[in-house]
């Protein structure tokens, strides 16, 4: 079978240049050829067509070998430059060597170039696989250092947000309890107003600090994202405003993956509103899924992705596009091209750190003028069965909570926010002095233990072992600004292991504690059904 070969010829004779096709059809060549005679020529037609090898005379009226070798050189092609010559020296073939030729063939050994063209052709082979082989090192290095950048990074604002918790929570559940006073004015209770929507601001960039860190909760459920995403069009458009049209490519068979529902909206409504940022003049935003599954032939186009089955979320935009030094900065937290005072540069470090916790990879495509593609790549489920949540019973809140904090600011501001529910509340600084006041309160029940993880004396922990062994009827929950403590790995939420993340607002801790109740009730409900059966 014939072995096809673009071949450019750089020879004034045609004569010369039959004898050479004779030559190489003969040793099982399919030729695409063309020849050209002078620098001019020789220039054009290498900017304009791929050639696989390169075949020139040594001698041409005012134009030679060496000279057609400069100008090969010049533009920079990596492929086989062969000299054929009637007369040339051993002297001059070596100078030619040196200046890049790859080889040269005496016009009286003809049949000698059919071999120098086969290995030429396979180092060629063999040098652009080393290329590539180059390029995807660079990449990982490259994907290395950014991870070890934004790791650092995500460190540092991990540390950032703990620290501000507690301070919050206070800043935020003093202002509600302020504001449900009446005897303020209304200048009084517009500057409190100011305060707490300071401080939700605030809480809301230590969100985003925490989601970049992979430090936040999640309750990952099994969700398609082709529902998700129809669903969300009605809030969507309203949001890319005139001038933009939103289009959705939903695959209808798509499988699930399994993510925070909220944090995976959220992310979703990001990407959307970054893309409308890039569309000053208008321009259309699509947002499609599909399933996809990287093989290990196709695993050097998605270079940091495990082989494995994903679901695929794109979020394009016919935007402005950006540079590439953007690009490498554009998921680091505060970085932002917009004017300032104009959003707080978390939306897509946010993006970054709930992707890359909830497993998955997010890249950008994007080149100036021809806008950008965000690519989210979530691990697909193989079962496509999705679970029904319960909602929280919404009367709950007449029983007796024993509250162990050692930050007394608040501390006071969860027993408040407890009784304000109904509920008899017991305090202690730490587990010890919870252990005590439960040795006090022998033969009061107990409905719940809200403990804080880290305490001095006494862990949240083995407090909750402890009154576990007392109380086994009784519900436990944890609140903490540090879930890692609790075993949270990765921010990942175990159901088994109620959790309140601090900063707690009161709404946060009334939601909280009536959901962690209803689940009591449920479990008494079902045990009754049983004894019943029996």
């Amino acid at each position: 079978m014939s072995e096809p070969l673009r071949v450019l010829f750089v020879d004034d004779s045609e004569k010369d240049v039959f004898l050479l096709l004779r030559e190489l059809r003969k040793g099982g060549f399919e030729l695409h050829h063309k020849r050209v005679d002078d620098a001019a020529g020789l220039r054009a037609i290498l900017q304009s067509e791929q050639w696989q090898i390169v075949i020139s005379d040594f001698h041409m009226p005012n134009f030679d070998g060496l000279m057609a070798l400069q100008v090969f050189k010049e533009a920079g092609r990596d492929i086989p430059f062969i000299l054929v010559s009637a007369v040339v020296g051993e002297e001059t073939a070596v100078l030619a060597m040196k200046q890049g030729a790859h080889d040269y063939v005496m016009k009286r050994n003809l049949a000698r170039l059919v071999p120098v063209v086969q290995r030429e052709l396979r180092e060629a082979e063999m040098r652009g696989q080393q290329r590539c082989d180059h390029l995807a090192l660079q990449q990982k290095e490259e994907q290395l250092r950014q991870s070890q950048k934004m790791e650092a990074i995500g460190r540092l604002a991990a540390g950032t947000a703990h620290d501000f918790k507690n301070v919050l929570t206070v800043i935020l559940g003093q202002s509600q309890l302020l504001l449900r006073e009446k005897e303020f004015t209304a200048s009084q209770r517009g500057k409190l107003e100011q305060i707490q929507n300071a401080a939700d601001r605030a809480q809301s960039l230590i969100v985003g600090l925490l989601a970049f860190s992979r430090k936040q909760v999640l309750n990952p459920q099994p969700l398609n994202l082709s529902t998700t995403v129809s669903a969300m069009k009605p809030m969507l458009e309203p949001l890319l405003g005139n001038g933009i049209q939103f289009v959705i490519l939903p695959q209808p068979d798509l499988g699930l993956c399994e993510v925070d529902t909220n944090s995976i909206e959220q992310v979703i409504i990001n990407l959307v509103i970054n893309a409308r940022d890039a569309m000053p003049n208008g321009g259309t935003v699509t947002v499609g899924t599909a399933n996809l599954t990287v093989t290990q032939e196709d695993a050097v186009n998605h270079v940091g992705l495990a082989l494995g089955d994903y679901i695929l979320l794109t979020v394009t935009d016919s935007g402005t596009g950006m540079t590439e030094e953007t690009r490498q900065h554009l998921f680091e937290p505060f970085f932002t091209t917009k004017e300032a005072g104009k959003g707080t540069g978390l939306g897509l470090s946010t993006c970054y750190g709930t992707i890359h916790q909830s497993g998955g990879h997010i890249v950008v495509h994007s080149e100036l003028g021809k806008g950008s593609s965000f690519r989210v790549y979530l691990p697909r489920l193989r079962s496509n069965a999705v679970n029904q949540s319960t909602d929280a019973d919404p009367s709950w809140g007449t029983g007796t909570v024993l509250l162990a904090e050692d930050e007394p600011v608040v501390r006071e501001l969860m027993a408040s926010g407890l009784r304000a529910m109904g509920c008899t509340v017991l305090e202690a600084g730490n587990g010890e002095q919870a252990l005590r006041i439960l040795e006090q309160s022998r033969g009061q029940g107990f409905d719940l233990l809200l403990t804080d993880i880290v305490m001095p004396v006494m862990g949240g922990r083995e407090l909750a072992y402890k009154f576990g062994s007392l109380f086994p009827m009784a519900k436990i929950l944890f609140c903490s600004a540090y879930p890692e403590k609790l075993g949270i790995r990765n921010g990942m939420f175990d159901k088994q292991i109620p959790f309140l993340q601090k900063p707690v607002t009161t709404n946060a801790l009334k939601l909280k504690v009536r959901e962690v109740m209803s689940d009591a009730q449920q479990d008494l409900q079902q045990g009754s059904a049983v004894t019943e059966q029996n």
